[in-house]
């Protein structure tokens, strides 16, 4: 095939077929934090203690519109639900890394181990804490 049937085979329309790696430890040191849209991954070591229960759902931002469709692909990752405020989401134990997709952001393939922890950015023009969305 050539380059530009493939671009045209991956693409999608009206979106951005780009998918961001990341395989470096420098790129991406503990306590650094990924972001897809509205949802962000901090790195934390895989030794890292987090409470939750264990879940199969492997979207990541809450509810069903096409902006909240952060979903992982990968065989060997466990997502952890976590409770608190709305600004938390779950915790993702990645021993070999994980994929990110999303169908208006670039994806994410982070080939680094760890805890990765989903935050939500929050809304200042909102009354009381709210979370922005996508």
């Amino acid at each position: 095939m050539q380059a530009l049937e493939l671009v045209a085979a991956s693409a999608r329309t009206h979106k951005d077929p780009s998918t961001r790696v990341i395989s470096k430890e420098t790129t991406l040191p503990y306590g650094c934090v990924i972001r897809q849209g509205d949802v962000m991954l901090t790195r934390h070591p895989l030794d890292h203690k987090v409470e939750g229960t264990i879940t199969n759902d492997m979207q990541l931002a809450p509810g069903a519109s096409t902006g909240s469709r952060h979903i992982l692909r990968h065989g060997d990752i466990k997502v952890l639900a976590r409770t608190g405020n709305v600004l938390v989401g779950p915790a993702v134990v990645a021993p070999n890394g994980f994929y990110l997709e999303h169908p208006t952001h670039a994806h994410v393939d982070c080939r680094l181990p760890g805890v990765y922890e989903v935050t939500y950015p929050r809304d200042f023009a909102a009354e009381g804490i709210a979370r922005r969305r996508d």
